[in-house]
């Protein structure tokens, strides 16, 4: 029997102007959920919204504290952020990605999603040709809508469905058009977890050098393949990044998901020298400034955020300097996702639910914040909605850029011991209801 019934869904799709789930953005599913939860009384089991479920540092709380009682609060933050901020950033990536790149060049920015916005928006406009960005799929489907509110075109090649993967050889004829100005791809990746080795990003990173094309290294998830212990500074391992092997690379950093900090949108972009000292007569026309550092300050910042909030600027330094003195290990404690992870994989595969996207080469993913997972009864479409009748809800791959677009994306981050346990009983309902 189910939860909540198909005129329910009916309903409640057509407040938020959805016509089918697979086309719904995250955000509009997220507010449909909460929707059906106070119209029906049923506690869903949550699985569509990428929200970390651990605590910040109290090193955080407590700078950020510090700056509301303090004059700071009436001072507008500067465009290129505090400049121990900027420091704290430089030493973190040289400390746990073993990355160079000046404190000048390490930008805060609101949120990932900032980060990601600046850098399509000045990629796409370096040079007369090269305007196009490329998308190593399955990706986050908000940044395709970012390069589309921002008018510049994109492709995408999903590079993890293939066995045996050969990355390298499905971007190449994509660069050797000669109109690809950025490529994008995060490790791991949102939504399926994969990620790239590192003999990958070296292949990419030479493309990258021989078409002139610039990599996008989205890290929301920095150091979260719990395959490996990355958690210690100045020592190898180090996650695997193409900054290690090209200068063609912005980073694009969040402290959303490593420092749980989601809720006061803090973020960097990450810029060397190489790229920031670049002057452009595209850039000009587009920003009104030649060099990518004035355009990237004056052209995007000030004219979207002007800055990050002095408050958030001081908790998120605060986190930093909290994991670089060894003070809290936030990837020790996000080790809990792997666990639910863990947890929630077998209790989908005990009733009838295939993992999608499952290895990397011949090695299984990580268990961790996000997984794929599909249902044979649903070969197309459908799985979403079925689900959402049995309380249960989770974000459709259609426009993840996924060749499997019948499965959905599970997150773990805010799933509770109370929802294993819940959810082992819907899945029985389903799984009866589909026998």
């Amino acid at each position: 029997m189910t939860l909540i019934s198909e005129q329910q869904i009916a309903d409640t799709k057509a407040r938020y102007g959805i016509e089918q789930l697979e086309r719904a953005s995250i955000r509009q599913l997220v507010m449909m959920v909460s929707d059906l939860e106070a119209l029906s009384g049923v506690d869903f089991v949550r699985m569509e919204l990428g929200v970390p479920g651990l605590s910040p540092a109290p090193q955080a709380r407590a700078a950020e504290h510090a700056v509301i009682d303090s004059p700071l609060l009436a001072q507008y933050p500067a465009l290129n952020g505090n400049p121990s901020l900027r420091q704290a950033l430089s030493q973190f990536f040289k400390s746990f990605m073993n990355v160079d790149v000046p404190a000048d060049n390490c930008i805060p920015t609101a949120g990932a999603m900032q980060a990601s916005l600046a850098a399509f928006w000045l990629v796409a406009n370096l040079h007369p040709t090269r305007t196009k960005i490329l998308f190593l799929d399955p990706g986050f489907p908000t940044q395709i809508q970012q390069v589309q509110s921002l008018g510049i075109a994109y492709e995408r090649v999903d590079v993890f469905a293939q066995r045996p993967r050969r990355v390298a050889d499905q971007i190449r004829p994509y660069l050797e058009n000669g109109d690809i100005a950025g490529i994008v791809y995060s490790n791991p990746s949102n939504p399926v977890w994969n990620c790239l080795a590192p003999e990958e990003l070296e292949e990419i990173a030479a493309l990258c050098d021989a078409h002139e094309t610039i990599a996008l290294e989205d890290l929301a998830y920095f150091g979260m393949d719990f395959r490996v212990d990355y958690s210690h500074p100045n020592q190898p391992p180090y996650p695997p990044s193409m900054g290690h092997y090209t200068h063609r690379c912005i980073q694009m950093f969040s402290g959303s998901k490593l420092f749980n900090y989601a809720g006061q949108r803090t973020g960097a972009v990450i810029i060397p020298e190489t790229l920031m000292a670049i002057e452009s007569e595209q850039l000009k026309a587009r920003f009104g400034y030649a060099s990518l550092r004035n355009a990237l300050l004056f052209g995007v910042i000030q004219p979207t955020t002007a800055g990050l909030c002095q408050s958030a600027q001081a908790g998120f330094e605060g986190a930093l300097r909290a994991m670089l003195d060894g003070k809290w290990n936030p990837l020790i404690e996000a080790r809990a996702y792997e666990q639910r992870a863990v947890k929630l994989k077998a209790a989908l595969s005990a009733h009838g639910f295939e993992l999608l996207y499952d290895a990397d080469g011949d090695t299984p993913i990580a268990d961790g914040f996000y997984f794929a997972f599909g249902h044979p009864a649903y070969p197309d479409a459908g799985l979403a909605q079925a689900l959402i009748e049995f309380g249960v809800s989770a974000t459709p791959l259609t426009d993840a850029g996924a060749h499997h677009k019948h499965g959905l994306r599970a997150c773990v981050g805010l799933m509770t011991d109370d929802d294993l346990h819940r959810i082992v009983g819907r899945l029985a309902a389903f799984q009866e209801a589909h026998a």
